[in-house]
């Protein structure tokens, strides 16, 4: 089995099934429902950071240090960057982020840099954490997502100009 196939999965298992399974088992009701007002912005906010903190900080700092000060830094800066949200600003908060933001970095680090892959590690994560903490989150209305789809749409739109051109030359 390919190490991205065995990273994608080792990471669901133990992070949305580690979130869902107990609410599950105790019969704790999961709001569902709001999934559908997070799906664009949690979309959104989860390439900017993989893009960020996995693409960018911690493919730089493995050039200039190696790979296990990469992971360090690329999770410290995860978990430090969430107390920008009021929710997430209790130390046990914060170290939680810090060890997703590990998480997330070692996943980029054993799929070969893949940033498809760690996309993909820390999307379904996003989509349980906003259900199950949503009262820890900035409100998302109808304009959060449409401001989100416009931003994914440009982007969309920038990747493609760039590919033409790299493909021209």
């Amino acid at each position: 089995m390919p190490t991205t196939t065995v990273v994608l999965f080792c990471f669901a298992a133990f992070s949305v099934g580690g979130q869902l399974i107990p609410k599950i088992v105790t019969g704790e009701e999961i709001p569902w429902y709001l999934l559908p007002t997070g799906i664009a912005p949690l979309i959104m906010t989860t390439f900017f950071e993989e893009f960020l903190f996995r693409g960018f900080v911690q493919s730089k700092v493995e050039q200039q240090f190696g790979g296990l000060p990469a992971i360090l830094v690329s999770g410290l800066m995860f978990s430090l960057y969430h107390l920008g949200y009021p929710g997430f600003r209790t130390l046990g908060n914060i170290l939680l982020l810090l060890g997703v933001g590990l998480g997330f970095a070692i996943a980029y680090k054993l799929s070969g840099n893949n940033l498809i892959v760690s996309y993909f590690v820390n999307l379904p994560n996003a989509f349980v954490t906003y259900m199950l903490k949503y009262n820890q989150f900035t409100v998302m209305k109808f304009s959060s997502t449409i401001a989100a789809i416009i931003t994914l749409i440009l982007i969309i739109l920038a990747a493609l100009k760039i590919h033409r051109n790299d493909l021209r030359e």
